[in-house]
């Protein structure tokens, strides 16, 4: 999952299912040890409640309620952990202002407006104060950017923020890279739940443009266990998706139906795989308008095998694959003026035509 704010064109891999763990009283007594986060946030009423987010947006590390402008959280973690700061009213609804920060054993400060939490300062949080620098080289919009990044993260190769940040990359980097930075790594970062996925991923074979799709399954509203082999001989786009991606939503409202449209006499359909955890997350989404779009999940979220054979790294993700379940082309994220589905679709249709004339 990932970075919220960055996210021009998608959303974050991991979606919210609750798995509620405790509730504090705001700014309870601290111990020795462990990390101690408290906030000021001017402007938020009172008995809103503070969830505190694992990076994964499913697990909820602690949660607590505002009173007088100011919350707190007292906790221990093994090695620095991205997180995130949601807020709810009083009708347990989220609020849209939100904050991710390092989690790391010390003494860390948010301070911020709750109309602009967004852009809380963090301090007390050396993490943090890495992943500000590091967003300020991203923001640049100088041709040398990417090669500044990973200059930085290469420099701060010892830290949680450099190695999330190359995971979050990970696509955009050679195996060999990746492999020569895990090898920076000193034994304790190289040994923590984030430097073994690096590992893991750093050995993997990513799927490609003229692979073979790789075989998914779930199930559909009905309890029916649907494959996306079952479709072998078709056009079929496989969409990876959160009912809670608003770029995913976007592209499901009017580029999909567009498609269905246009290419409704082609032997082509959508396989939408939903990445959340409950059945209903997709009970009302458009697909059900048209025969050929198809739900399916196995509710597993964002640590399903599915996920994993498609090195799912952020929502919405697509890949076209021909009727000889051949990947044609993948598509990370959506914006409206976005004709890269279209365009390649079209492609393909002459190629198939020429192969079969």
């Amino acid at each position: 999952m990932r970075h919220i704010n960055r996210m021009k064109y998608f959303f974050l891999l991991s979606i919210v299912t609750l798995i509620f763990i405790s509730c504090k009283t705001p700014l309870d007594e601290a111990s020795s040890e462990g990390f101690h986060l408290k906030g000021l946030v001017k402007n938020i009423p009172d008995s809103t409640t503070v969830y505190l987010y694992k990076e994964d947006l499913i697990t909820i590390m602690d949660s607590t309620v505002v009173i007088n402008e100011r919350f707190g959280f007292s906790g221990n973690v093994e090695v620095p952990e991205l997180c995130y700061l949601f807020f709810n009213d009083k009708e347990n609804k989220h609020s849209e202002n939100y904050k991710y920060l390092f989690i790391e054993n010390k003494s860390i400060y948010v301070v911020g407006d709750f109309f602009d939490f967004f852009n809380a300062t963090v301090s007390g949080s050396k993490q943090s104060d890495l992943l500000a620098d590091f967003q300020l080289i991203s923001r640049s919009t100088q041709l040398e950017k990417k090669s500044d990044e990973l200059n930085f993260l290469y420099l701060n190769a010892n830290n949680q923020m450099a190695i999330n940040e190359i995971l979050y990359k990970k696509k955009k980097i050679s195996k060999d890279s990746l492999s020569a930075f895990y090898k920076k790594l000193d034994e304790k970062n190289a040994n923590s739940p984030k430097g073994q996925e690096l590992l893991t991923y750093s050995k993997s074979i990513s799927i490609k443009k003229g692979d073979k799709f790789r075989e998914i399954s779930g199930y559909n509203l009905e309890g029916k266990t649907i494959k996306l082999s079952d479709f072998y001989g078709k056009v079929v786009l496989l969409n990876f998706y959160s009912k809670y991606c608003g770029y995913c939503t976007e592209q499901h409202r009017k580029q999909f139906p567009a498609l269905l449209k246009k290419y409704k006499q082609e032997n082509f359909l959508i396989l939408s795989y939903c990445i959340d955890t409950e059945a209903v997350e997709f009970a009302d989404i458009e697909s059900n308008n048209f025969p050929n779009w198809l739900n399916i999940s196995d509710f597993k979220g964002v640590k399903g095998s599915n996920i994993s054979k498609y090195d799912i790294v952020g929502i919405p993700d697509n890949f076209l694959i021909d009727k000889d379940g051949i990947v044609s082309k993948s598509f990370f994220g959506f914006t409206e003026d976005d004709n890269r589905l279209d365009d390649e679709f079209n492609k393909l249709l002459k190629l198939n035509q020429a192969k079969y004339i």
